[in-house]
């Protein structure tokens, strides 16, 4: 996998943020300080400040970047799963959920082909129901530490994969499933030395191939098995 680099959305919205005001103010990228969007200062002014004398505006110059990296996302071709290619694709989705720290997206690009998006991933949190007739031990609800809220129903908090993809032009021999996760875990190990957690959570289809697969990965299923069920939740204990 060495031909792959990883990158957060955030840290591509923070480069694109950076070229644009040195694009609209004429200066070397170096001169600008970005701090995480609090306070943006250029050769030691405050950008708000640069911008106003000129009649410009941060929040239009924002807006010019935010296109251009919604542009870059759209390069990813997903088209055998339309709702993996449209997070992506729609500024509604991975982007403002970005924005509005709903949700973090992460990117594994092709360093040897023009910087292609050969795959992705999101990760949230997220609060699941533990039913009584959901196939779980007792042993493996202890450890999930959730919380009894009555009437044969418990609550634990999650970090949820939200989504995970790869481009077409991308076969599993370059990435794989197992590839991917070993980034996600990675993402999320940071955050539990930080904050702790214990639970993975992944929604799929109930596709056996796929099953296989998070199978052998030790994720288990938890959700009752019914004929109404679209969705089968599979969760990794640490």
């Amino acid at each position: 996998m060495n031909r792959f680099e990883f990158y957060s959305l955030k840290d591509l919205l923070e480069d694109f943020y950076i070229s644009e005001i040195a694009q609209e103010l004429s200066v070397d990228e170096n001169a600008i300080e970005y701090n995480d969007n609090l306070e943006i200062k250029v050769n030691g002014k405050n950008l708000e400040t640069l911008l106003t004398t000129l009649g410009l505006s941060k929040k239009s110059l924002f807006k010019s970047a935010e296109s251009r990296v919604l542009r870059y996302l759209q390069t990813f071709n997903c088209c055998k799963n339309p709702d993996v290619e449209d997070f992506l694709h729609n500024s509604e989705k991975a982007l403002r959920l970005q924005k509005e720290s709903i949700a973090r997206t992460y990117l594994i690009i092709d360093s040897e082909h023009e910087l292609a998006i050969a795959a992705y991933f999101s990760i949230a949190i997220k609060p699941i129901t533990i039913k009584e007739n959901f196939k779980i031990t007792n042993s493996k609800r202890r450890k999930m530490n959730s919380k009894n809220i009555g009437n044969g129903v418990e609550v634990c908090s999650t970090f949820l994969i939200g989504q995970i993809g790869r481009d077409i032009n991308y076969s599993s021999e370059d990435i794989n499933l197992k590839d991917i996760m070993e980034y996600i875990f990675g993402v999320i190990n940071k955050v539990r030395e930080l904050i702790g957690g214990r639970i993975v959570l992944v929604e799929v289809d109930k596709e056996p191939k796929l099953i296989k697969k998070y199978e052998e990965l030790n994720f288990e299923n938890i959700q009752s098995d019914t004929e109404f069920t679209q969705l089968m939740q599979w969760v990794n204990t640490y």
